[in-house]
Order: structure tokens, then C-alpha cells, then sequence
């Protein structure tokens, strides 16, 4: 693996910003299309950059839970159900994102 925590803090800063400033990654703040394609893209580049193993996908589902939402490959549709309005939605794929890069660095070994 050629990632560390360091590392790792960055791309949740970054990500972070699709809760602080969504307009900035997507041109508004309230397009979910863009932002599951800001989310989807980034993790898979991330995953290629730094070597880290496709289980490591793992920690998605795991964030999902810890953010109190159950496991769907309909993570807006399921948000839809809780009644979160779209702009709600796009930050909390950030919110999503950056927990799943906090499980990753807190599971890499030194």
C-alpha cells in the first residue's frame, strides 16, 4: 500500500469541501448527479493512485452504517426516503465519503 495517514487527512479535506462549499466541485449546491460523480470518481481514482486493494471498498458500507443509513447501491433514493431535500443530500455524500476515508486511515498500519 502506498498510502499514508497523512495522505489520507488530504483527501478528506478535500472531499470535505462537498460539505462546506458543494458549489465548488459540482457549479451548484444542490446538483446530487454531480456530486455522486465527484464522490464515485474520486474514490476509484484515489484507490488506483495510492495501490489500495478493491476490499478496501469495504469501508464504504461501513460509513454508510455509522452515518445511521443502511446498506444500498440507492444511496440518494434512500435519503429521498428520509426526506432530506437535495441539498442535504449532496452533503451528506461528502459527509459519507469523508467517513469512509477516516475508517481506511484509521485501519493503515505504520
Amino acid at each position: 500500500m502506498l498510502i499514508n495517514r497523512d495522505q489520507v487527512d488530504r483527501i478528506i479535506k478535500y472531499v470535505g469541501i462537498l460539505t462546506t462549499h458543494p458549489q465548488m466541485v459540482t457549479g451548484k449546491d444542490d446538483d446530487i448527479e454531480l456530486a455522486k460523480s465527484f464522490v464515485g470518481t474520486s474514490r476509484f481514482a484515489m484507490l488506483a493512485v495510492f495501490d489500495l486493494p478493491i476490499h478496501w471498498l469495504h469501508a464504504y458500507e461501513d460509513a454508510l452504517i455509522k452515518r445511521g443509513h443502511r446498506f444500498t447501491p440507492h444511496i440518494v433514493r434512500h435519503l429521498e426516503e428520509k426526506d432530506y431535500d437535495t441539498k442535504q443530500i449532496v452533503k451528506e455524500l461528502g459527509f459519507i465519503e469523508m467517513e469512509m476515508w477516516k475508517i481506511i486511515r484509521d485501519n493503515i498500519k505504520d
